[in-house]
């Protein structure tokens, strides 16, 4: 789980440091930006989140069930 939760990160990073740049650029100069990169780097962090949260659920019991009858049990104290 650590490394896809890192993946993600690396991602989220990569779009502050270079995705967010090259769409800024282009408009300061008074030009169009290709926003087809930058939406590149969002779906691949989607696809990353996705896996990351079939990893937790399957390594931590975290079905829907489970959640809801923890949350139900524990609103009452």
């Amino acid at each position: 789980m650590y490394a896809a939760m890192e993946q993600i990160n690396d991602g989220v990073n990569k779009i502050k440091q270079d995705g967010i740049r090259s769409i800024t650029r282009p408009v300061m100069e008074g030009r169009r930006p290709d926003t087809a990169p930058l939406t590149k780097m969002w779906h691949d962090i989607l696809r990353l989140r996705d896996e990351h949260k079939t990893l937790a659920q399957e390594h931590l019991n975290l079905t829907r069930e489970n959640v809801e009858r923890y949350v139900l049990q524990n609103r009452k104290r």
